[in-house]
């Protein structure tokens, strides 16, 4: 009986290190998602921008779909805008979330 509840003992500290473990490994997953839901909508954005930059009007908003990027929960705004030089501007302002973790950009990007 002794040896049982030793046993029992023994497995439980194991569970509450492996819990622990567990939940630290998907906090780091889900960090490293929402790193790469940053770089792909960055670049969406870009991309975008250079694409429609003579036919984006300066200073208007445009949500773009990002359904083919696959991500859970985001949103994806472009601005376009000139700069002083006659080069056109980008202002990305974009979201991205898992979990109880969220990830907010909002960059402008000269190109």
């Amino acid at each position: 009986m002794v040896l049982l509840v030793f046993f029992m003992a023994v497995i439980g500290i194991e569970t509450a290190i492996l819990s622990s473990i567990s939940n630290t490994m998907a906090f780091e997953t889900n960090g490293a998602y929402l790193q790469a839901c940053r770089e792909n909508l960055i670049i969406s954005g870009i991309a975008w921008a250079k694409e429609n930059t003579n036919k984006a009007e300066a200073n208007e908003s445009t949500d773009l779909d990002i359904s083919s990027l696959a991500l859970r929960r985001a949103e994806l705004k472009v601005t376009m805008n000139v700069a002083g030089t006659g080069r056109r501007k980008a202002n990305i302002t974009a979201w991205c979330s898992v979990a109880r973790q969220t990830l907010h950009i909002d960059s402008t990007y000269e190109f």
